[in-house]
């Protein structure tokens, strides 16, 4: 297993690893280790990633499917 930290962020800790016989590769964040200092709009901020990253997909394949229709 390999992994490299990702350059870039300014709140998360972002890894690219590599794992496993052929060499699979995922991307894990990590957030503060102590919630309580967390801001009140910092609370959310992975899943609200999430949910722009889903979005951002969906409408990347829907102008992809009408280039292509």
């Amino acid at each position: 297993m390999r992994s490299k930290v990702l350059d870039g962020g300014m709140f998360n800790t972002t890894y690219v690893v590599e794992y496993g016989l052929v060499h699979k590769k995922a991307v894990l964040r990590l957030n503060t280790v102590n919630p309580d200092l967390l801001m009140g709009f910092e609370e959310n901020l992975m899943k609200a990633e999430v949910h722009v990253y889903r979005e951002q997909a969906t409408q990347s394949l829907n102008k992809y499917y009408r280039m292509v229709s």
